[in-house]
């Protein structure tokens, strides 16, 4: 299965403190048994995430950060940026990417947190699941 794990979903997965659905979810694409997806810009945004909130930066490590980076963009499929204009698909233009990259990829599902991108549920054949 070809899943691209939303941000929300990876900074999760770095708080995680036990074994949870996050946990294993990362866990599976990182063990190879789901093809992970991971959009060049979702790298960018998360790094810049956690360093830039307060409640985040006290929990997460910023070399946490960059080697669990390293680790995915190891065994991930890395999706270059998107050249143009993106098509306006959710309610929240900063999610567009992500519709983007899954159908770019062949994303069979997109995995997340986020209430805006779960609400369309579907888009052609990508699924947009809570883990």
């Amino acid at each position: 299965m070809r899943v691209l794990l939303d941000a929300n979903i990876l900074v999760s997965y770095l708080l995680a403190r036990e074994a949870s659905l996050v946990v294993e979810v990362v866990e599976a694409g990182v063990a190879g048994r789901d093809d992970l997806l991971l959009p060049e810009d979702l790298v960018d945004g998360l790094a810049s995430r956690v360093a830039g909130k307060p409640y985040l930066a006290e929990r997460i490590a910023a070399e946490d950060v960059r080697e669990f980076l390293g680790l995915l963009a190891a065994v991930a499929e890395v999706l270059p940026r998107i050249a143009g204009p993106l098509p306006a698909v959710t309610r929240d233009p900063q999610d567009d990417y992500l519709i983007a990259h899954a159908l770019f990829g062949r994303a069979d599902l997109l995995v997340t947190g986020d209430r805006d991108l779960l609400t369309i549920g579907r888009v052609g054949d990508l699924r947009i699941v809570t883990p």
